[in-house]
């Protein structure tokens, strides 16, 4: 009695595990879930090549489902056909895309166009900066027609008889990328030079008795503008050049260990060891109103400013 009363119970959880099944897989639809259904093994559509061969297909598979489709396309056409802005959700579409497809960036369609081509053709300035200048997109594919993207959207907006509009703002886009691209170096250096009020801020905490803040300031200026670290104002002294005056050993190293050029000159012409030796020998014939103590405490900075010279 007992094997048969738990034959019985096995078979009821076999019958209850099948019929449980059955409803899971009726309540399976793929076109309600928005995905391609699952490809059936080679057992279920009466294959009779083994098991084994299929596991050797997994890598070719996997390659081709990432590589950017003609459905992928329409996908992006259809976020980025729109006037208004985009919504996060579309955002998240657009990233969601970029994630499972990166090689879809610079890919093309049936038609030849990139996706940078389709940002031209829907009229949507913002999708074509964010390819460019967060997703990387090259700026010189070409249709296929061969026509570089200006061409291609001067073209566009000459057969819709555009004046202004959205195609024109990537028009002036893409202009002010080849005006940035033919700027000389030092132009883009001088640009980039920090504002008067950050470099007299910098030469004033060199000025300051050195600590934990006064460093902590001098970081935050050079995180925001790096090219602090050797600016100079109106012919006035480097940074370098002040930590010398101010006999501010230090400021010096700090100065140094951030990477500040030893081979600037000062702002009487000199190399920075004649400066500090002539900063030496002045302070030398002075009389401090505090006492030798001070005087020998500077006399020691410059020194130690001097060995550190000698050494580059």
């Amino acid at each position: 009695m007992k094997i048969k009363s738990i034959q019985s119970l096995s078979w009821s959880f076999l019958v209850a595990g099948f019929l449980m099944g059955t409803v899971g897989m009726k309540a399976y639809n793929p076109k309600l879930l928005n995905v391609a259904p699952v490809a059936k093994l080679p057992s279920e559509v009466g294959s009779t090549q083994p098991t084994q061969q299929s596991e050797k297909q997994p890598v070719t598979a996997k390659t081709e489902s990432n590589q950017p489709t003609e459905k992928d396309f329409e996908l992006f056409a259809a976020c980025v056909d729109r006037v208004n802005p985009l919504s996060e959700k579309i955002w998240g579409k657009l990233e969601q895309l970029f994630l499972e497809k990166p090689t879809f960036i610079n890919a093309k369609d049936s038609k030849g166009r990139a996706p940078l081509h389709l940002a031209i053709v829907y009229k949507n300035p913002a999708v074509f900066t964010y390819l460019v200048e967060k997703k990387g997109a090259d700026l010189t594919v070409k249709d296929s027609s061969g026509r570089s993207l200006i061409e291609f959207a001067k073209k566009f907006q000459a057969d819709k008889k555009e004046i202004g509009g959205r195609v024109a703002e990537i028009i002036e886009f893409l202009e002010k990328k080849q005006q940035s691209e033919k700027q000389p170096v030092t132009a883009k250096i001088e640009s980039n030079q920090p504002p008067v009020n950050k470099i007299l801020r910098f030469q004033y905490l060199i000025m300051q008795s050195p600590g934990v803040r006064v460093f902590m300031a001098m970081d935050k200026l050079l995180i925001d503008y790096p090219l602090l670290i050797d600016a100079t104002y109106d012919k006035g002294p480097s940074p370098l050049e002040a930590a010398i005056l101010e006999r501010n050993l230090d400021a010096f190293k700090y100065l140094v260990e951030k990477g500040a050029n030893l081979n600037i000159k000062s702002s009487d012409g000199l190399t920075l060891l004649e400066f500090a030796k002539n900063t030496l020998k002045d302070l030398q014939l002075k009389t401090f109103k505090f006492g030798n103590a001070d005087k020998e405490i500077a006399l020691k900075a410059l020194r130690d400013i001097i060995e550190i010279l000698k050494k580059q």
